[in-house]
């Protein structure tokens, strides 16, 4: 009697030599249909295995972490360094998501230096020439304003400091008073 093996469809004789019934052409086609056929439960001896010992391999991680800290900050470091451009980017992005903003990156390196000569690197509200400018947004992120390029503007520290989430309006109504 011919039969098909379940797993790989190739025909085969139903019977061993010796009269014994097989389920498969090969050993190698049983093996796998029993890998698949015991799957899940391996899985989910795994899966209890951690949770069973989570202290452990939470411990195991932390020491892991400890143990070669100067060495992971000094290759983040590096990183940073050498990437710049998306080093800032993560930075916003990850500010973003803790506060839970809709922000995309829309402001490159390029767009940024043309904003400066722009306001000949002076502060956009006290026109001082400091020797750092950060980026300071006109309708703050917090308050819905994207990170465009007509949406952000030099400042030097202590203004954008001062303006820090107020609007446009009220910063200035404040430093006129």
């Amino acid at each position: 009697m011919i039969c098909q093996a379940p797993k790989c469809g190739k025909e085969f004789t139903a019977y061993y030599a010796q009269g014994l019934p097989r389920k498969y052409c090969s050993r190698t086609c049983g093996s796998r249909a029993d890998y698949w056929r015991h799957r899940k439960a391996r899985l989910y001896a795994k899966h209890l295995d951690y949770v069973l010992r989570k202290d452990h391999y939470d411990a195991k991680g932390k020491l892991d972490r400890l143990l070669n800290r100067e060495a992971r900050n000094a290759c983040s470091a590096a990183w940073h360094k050498a990437n710049p451009e998306r080093s800032r980017q993560r930075g916003i992005r990850r500010y973003s998501r803790k506060s839970n903003l809709n922000t995309t990156i829309r402001l490159s390196e390029v767009e940024w230096s043309v904003i400066l000569a722009a306001w000949n690197y002076r502060c956009a509200y006290c026109g001082t020439k400091p020797e750092r400018l950060s980026q300071d947004h006109i309708v703050p992120l917090s308050r819905g304003g994207s990170h465009t390029a007509d949406n952000v503007v030099p400042a030097c520290m202590p203004c954008n400091q001062k303006k820090n989430t107020k609007s446009l309006e009220q910063f200035l109504r404040e430093r006129v008073a």
